[in-house]
């Protein structure tokens, strides 16, 4: 027998349905900067929601001039540490990585999450860097959520 008609499940706005890969986003993604290196991001973690009170500012809304009550959400940023400078160089197949260098003093947490060199010496890394021909320098960071009050 033939399936009964019945309305859609859900809603089509949000495709695919799924869970995210990972919670922290990846962004491929980064405006051209001509004033010189800086770095272009930070990390964040959702803490929660609240409502702020705000002057509307659009022209044509219903409410302009007029206090309105949206939603908002609270971030929490804590402190951002260096682990290593990573350089690129260019091949044929796209950026392929030079080389590191790593910080001299990192968190032993971050032992645990990911191999960090032991017994390294940073000035022999950037003497190795200089005979490379670099494309693109990137810093590789780590948040220290654990002091966040």
């Amino acid at each position: 027998m033939p399936n009964k008609r019945r309305p859609r499940r859900g809603s089509k706005a949000y495709s695919p349905r799924k869970r995210a890969a990972s919670q922290t986003p990846r962004l491929d993604s980064w405006p051209e900067i001509s004033e010189g290196p800086k770095l272009q991001d930070f990390a964040g973690y959702k803490a929660g929601m609240t409502h702020a009170l705000v002057v509307d500012f659009r022209s044509k809304s219903l409410t302009a001039g007029r206090e309105i009550q949206i939603p908002v959400t609270v971030l929490e940023v804590p402190p951002m540490r260096v682990a290593a400078v990573r350089v690129y160089e260019t091949t044929r197949y796209g950026l392929r990585t030079a080389g590191e260098v790593w910080a001299s003093t990192v968190n032993n947490e971050l032992g645990l999450r990911l191999p960090v060199p032991k017994n390294y010496d940073p000035e022999k890394a950037w003497e190795e860097l200089g005979k490379s021909d670099i494309e693109d320098v990137r810093v590789l960071t780590y948040t220290q959520p654990k002091l966040v009050t």
